[in-house]
C-alpha cells in the first residue's frame, strides 16, 4: 500500500477547511440587504443600516406595518396609514416611524415630521415600496437621528 506524505494531507484539509468557512460566511452575511419583496435598509444617523435578520408586514383595512430586524439586535417599525401611491406626511399620530437599538427607542417627537413615499403597491400580491425620511429623537434625552429608510415588503393579507 502507498504511503501518503503528512504534509498533503494536512494541506489538503486546510484548503477544505477554509472553503467551507468562506461558504458559511457568504450565507450568514450576504452582500445585499434583503430580497426582493422582504427589504428594508435605511441609513440611521449616517450609519448603514439593514434588516438582515427578520422583515415582515402585516396589513389590514388599507393599512400596513412594516417591521425590520437586524443581527445587531436594531428595529425599525414602518405605519402605512394608507396604502395607495403617493407622497403623504410622516408626524408623531400618521406614518409614524419607530427604530429601537441598544440606546433605546427613537420615535416621531411631537413637533417632528417627515416624508412617506409610497412607489408601488400591488394589492393583488401585497408587495408595497418605498421610502421614507424624517428626523426621531431618543425617548428621553433628546438625541437626534435622521433616518432615510427605503422598502419592498410583502405584506400579508388584507
Amino acid at each position: 500500500m502507498a504511503r501518503v506524505h503528512p504534509a498533503i494531507v494536512l494541506g489538503s484539509v486546510l484548503l477544505i477547511a477554509c472553503a467551507k468557512e468562506d461558504a458559511v460566511q457568504d450565507l450568514i452575511l450576504p452582500d445585499t440587504c434583503g430580497s426582493n419583496g422582504a427589504r428594508m435598509e435605511a441609513t440611521v444617523g449616517g450609519n448603514d443600516w439593514c434588516a438582515n435578520a427578520h422583515v415582515q408586514g402585516m396589513g389590514s383595512d388599507g393599512t400596513a406595518i412594516l417591521t425590520g430586524v437586524s443581527l445587531s439586535g436594531g428595529t425599525m417599525v414602518l405605519e402605512v396609514d394608507t396604502l395607495s401611491t403617493g407622497v403623504r406626511p410622516i408626524s408623531e399620530a400618521a406614518n409614524s416611524v419607530l427604530y429601537t437599538s441598544m440606546e433605546g427607542s427613537y420615535t416621531v417627537p411631537a413637533d417632528g415630521h417627515g416624508t412617506l413615499t409610497l412607489t408601488d403597491y400591488e394589492p393583488t400580491s401585497g408587495r408595497l415600496k418605498g421610502t421614507a425620511s424624517v428626523g426621531l429623537r431618543l425617548n428621553g434625552d433628546g438625541v437626534a437621528k435622521q433616518v432615510e429608510l427605503s422598502f419592498d415588503v410583502t405584506i400579508g393579507p388584507q
